[in-house]
């Protein structure tokens, strides 16, 4: 029996059942012959299963390789939204630095106007400072004319307070602007 399992492992074709061989056979010998067929389907079975089993495993790396691809794509994704973000970011930071120095530049020229405004009055004030409010009156041809000329010296002396106010305010507006453009710039040195 021992034998006839050997004989069979070691026959790469298949015996045709219907040849006059085994229609001559014995029973013995057709008791071998199932059983070779019986051993020969048991090594297609084996073989079967083993390929089935490599079939299994290889289905199961590749969805671990196709999860982890997944993954992958999902980074990439998120890194590729992240640095559209950060362009963004510094394109806002420079859109915003952009208008803090064109704030700047219209408060230094408003501070450049308001100097020269409160040059011009301190001036005006200064030359009618000069006269007593005795000769103003006496010089004016009427009593209103020197209350009115009195009235233009304590205006211009308002106007001279108001433009010296002002004058602090935009100064406060140019130091505040120029902390903001340090903090846009730092900013956007970091993205």
């Amino acid at each position: 029996f021992l034998l006839s399992f050997a004989f069979v492992f070691s026959q790469d074709v298949p015996r045709d059942i219907t040849s006059d061989a085994v229609k001559d056979a014995s029973g013995e010998d057709l008791r071998t012959l199932i059983e070779e067929k019986t051993a020969e389907l048991q090594k297609i079975h084996n073989e079967r299963a083993k390929l089935e089993e490599s079939i299994a495993e290889t289905k199961a790396t590749q969805k671990g390789l196709n999860q982890e691809i997944g993954s992958i794509n999902y980074n990439i994704k998120q890194l590729d939204l992240s640095i559209k973000s950060n362009e963004i970011v510094l394109q806002k930071l420079g859109l915003e630095i952009e208008e803090l120095q064109r704030d700047t530049r219209r408060i230094e020229q408003s501070v450049g106007d308001k100097k020269g405004t409160i040059g011009k009055l301190m001036f005006e004030l200064y030359q009618k400072d000069k006269e007593d409010f005795l000769i103003v009156f006496l010089r004016s041809g009427s009593l209103s004319e020197g209350v009115s000329e009195i009235q233009s010296i304590v205006s211009l002396n308002g106007d001279l307070a108001v433009g010296v106010e002002e004058l602090r305010d935009f100064q406060q507006d140019l130091i505040r602007k120029a902390a903001e453009t340090r903090t846009k710039q730092s900013d956007r040195e970091q993205e």
